[in-house]
Order: C-alpha cells, then structure tokens, then sequence
C-alpha cells in the first residue's frame, strides 16, 4: 500500500475520531497498529550557551503537524525550561511555512548559533490552516526544541506536534520539581513518559524509540516512512482525545483552549501518577473519568 495513502487514511481516521469517546480513540489506534504491522513502509539540548569558534547561518526546515500546518508563522526562541513560555528574550528569526506544510525562509544567524537550544514555536495567528480540512488547527500553538549541535552538525530538520509540545511542557515541570536536572535529563525522561504513556504502542521501545523532536509525522524524503506514520497517527490520536475532553466539559470556556489543556497534562503525568492531581493538589478542569 502506497505511503502516501496510508497518511490520507490516517488523516481521515483522525477527523472523524474527533467525534468519539476516549475509548473509541483508543480503540482506533489499536486497530491502527494492527493494520500498519501488515503494510510497508535524540534529541536534547545542553544547558546553557553552546560555544562554537564558527558558526554558517544554518536554515531551519521541517514542519508542525495538528493536521500538517500550512501558512503558519514560525519563530526561534533560546530555549528556557524554566521560564513559563519555555523561552528567554526575543525571537532570533521567523518564516512560515508554505503550501506543503514545509518550514521556509527561517535562517537562524550564525552569531546566534552558540546560544542554542532553540525553541521552535509555530503558531496561527495570521490564519493558517489544517492541510486536510482546510479550516483552523485545533492546538493554536505547538513546539519543537532543537540544538546548536544538531544544526551544526546538518540536523537541522525539526517536527512540532501535540505530543513534542506536550513533551516540552513536561520537561518544564520535571525541571521546576528538581532544579538539579539538567535540560538533557528532563527533555530525555518527558520524552519517554509522552510515549509510554500517550504513544499507543505506536512509537517505539527504549532501542528504537521515535524521537519527538526530530522524527517526521510526515512523508520525507530519507525518512523512515514507517516511524513517520506511527508518529503521524499517535499524535492525531492524542489530539482528538485532547479536543473530546475539551468539548465534553459543558464548563469550558473560550480561555480553556487546548493548549491549556496540555499544561495541565503535563502538570498531571510529572508526579507519575495519572490522577489528576500533582502532588496531591487538584488540577482544575481535570478530572480523572475523562483521562
């Protein structure tokens, strides 16, 4: 079966689960994983500034996929898992990304590169869309992190998806809870626990885990095309279930957007325990019949 079929059934398996209930979704990545075995087909970021004596202008490619993002702004950020926004100062370079959901004419200087990592931060302000809707994403803002190593070293493709932003905000929490980690540490641990935990048996064991970061939730050329359509699927997954909590809380509000809502998930699963709670103390808007 060709790839490129797979990945339309995928995106319209996605579509019409954002009907369902958690169970259905859960029941549709299992099929999914069944269905995939019978077809063909590290990222981490040091602490502090990274040194080099010289450094090209290194362009950025890659993509965000809530649904592949098309027409979405793009922006560069020095990453800081400490800070709430997961970013210090101001953006060091913008693009967009193009009618192929592709990153284009981002260029992070190369006076800049040895204050890496670098939090990439797509976003929908001016009017992107869902590639295969043609309406609004349902996660306004999703994220990525790369470092000066990677694109150095030509790595410089880089993947946002519901389950890199979610990764992001749990590596945030693990470094609140225990200022003696380091980035690696909490990037490699909320890497692990996303995928042991909202991975639907899709992404890989401990030797040959998807890395969130880097892997593509899309067709690409040199890909693993079968990672890139395991990774494709758990994240549409993920993202509907996300939306079905959200419009099943007759409480919400225009405030309580998805993005929020993946906050509040990564605050949950950094105690271990998916109840929740963190550390005892209700969650608001959580509540442990939806998770």
């Amino acid at each position: 079966m060709p790839t490129t079929g797979l990945f339309s059934m995928a995106a319209a398996r996605y579509h019409s689960a954002m009907n369902f209930s958690k169970t259905a979704l859960s029941a549709i990545s299992i099929v999914a994983a069944l269905l995939l075995s019978g077809c063909g087909g590290g990222s981490g970021s040091d602490d502090g500034a990274e040194s080099y004596d010289f450094a090209p202008d290194t362009v950025v490619n890659g993509a965000a996929v809530d649904g592949p993002l098309l027409f979405a702004d793009v922006a560069v950020y020095r990453l800081d898992l400490t800070a709430e926004n997961l970013r210090t100062g101001a953006a060091l370079a913008t693009g967009t990304t193009n009618d192929q959901a592709r990153i284009i004419d981002l260029t992070i200087s190369g006076n800049d590169i040895g204050t890496g990592p670098f939090l990439i931060e797509f976003t929908c302000d001016n009017g992107c869309e869902d590639s295969a809707t043609g309406a609004a994403p349902v996660i306004g803002t999703l994220r990525s992190v790369i470092s000066a190593e990677q694109l150095i070293a030509g790595d410089n493709a880089v993947y946002a998806t519901a389950l890199s932003t979610l990764a992001l905000e749990l590596a945030h929490q693990y470094l609140l809870d225990n200022s003696n980690l380091s980035n690696d540490a909490a990037l490699l641990a909320a890497q692990r626990a996303v995928r042991n935990v909202y991975g639907f048996d899709l992404l890989g064991s401990a030797t040959d885990a998807i890395d969130l970061f880097t892997t593509a939730p899309l067709p690409t050329t040199g890909a693993d095309q079968q990672q890139s359509l395991n990774y494709f699927i758990a994240a549409e997954v993920f993202t509907a279930i996300i939306n079905n909590i959200k419009t099943s809380d007759a409480t919400a509000t225009a405030a309580d957007t998805l993005e929020m809502l993946i906050i509040k998930l990564a605050q949950d699963l950094s105690d271990g325990v998916i109840d929740s709670e963190k550390n005892n103390t209700p969650l608001p808007r959580l509540t442990a019949s939806l998770i």
